[in-house]
């Protein structure tokens, strides 16, 4: 089973680097990295040193997350698809873990516990406290996390991440999950699964 990690980005040469280096990491050996980016800054430059380790850096049409996310969706070739932020950090044996769900449970989607890395200043704390309270709710089962990911065929027959393009840093990838919820897709969520990001 080959997983295709999708990281898209905007502008985001501080930060890059963490998304990239935990999943080539990752000790799942099936896997290739696709960055989707519209930077104006240095990200395409930072993403081109990874290149050696496999990584692969397609251009945006800067017309947000949502089409850079789906641009990477048709570009990967791997059945199962996980999507990062830059500031996303995963664990090393992150594909080990969902791929158990995948391959014996037959679903459709797949999301995570997220926390917060950064617990210096007030605002990470109260975003991560604020996610914290949705989790911790018996009947929690969103659909997007930091880390999710989903089945390439379920993806593309309910028609992808729905979503116009944004003039700001602004995904409706939980499009996705609401529209394979509705069409009576296996959707499941992990809490004992963590994905950190800045």
């Amino acid at each position: 089973m080959l997983f295709s990690i999708i990281i898209a980005s905007k502008n985001e040469e501080h930060d890059i680097h963490l998304a990239i280096e935990s999943s080539i990491a990752q000790t799942y050996p099936y896997k290739e990295i696709i960055v989707v980016d519209d930077s104006s800054d240095r990200t395409k430059e930072i993403v081109s040193k990874y290149i050696d380790n496999g990584v692969i850096l397609i251009n945006g049409n800067n017309h947000g997350c949502c089409e850079a996310r789906n641009l990477g969706i048709n570009y990967s070739k791997g059945q199962i698809i996980v999507f990062l932020t830059a500031d996303s950090i995963l664990q090393p044996d992150y594909l080990e873990k969902i791929s158990y769900y995948y391959k014996n449970k037959n679903i459709d989607m797949l999301t995570v516990n997220a926390e917060v890395s950064n617990q210096k200043n007030l605002f990470s704390r109260f975003i991560d406290k604020q996610s914290q309270k949705e989790v911790n709710q018996k009947d929690f089962n969103p659909f997007t996390t930091q880390g999710y990911s989903v089945k390439k065929k379920s993806a593309l027959e309910v028609g992808l991440i729905s979503g116009k393009s944004y003039p700001f840093n602004f995904c409706r990838d939980w499009t996705l999950g609401e529209k394979l919820f509705k069409g009576n897709y296996k959707l499941t969520h992990d809490r004992n699964i963590t994905v950190y990001h800045k």
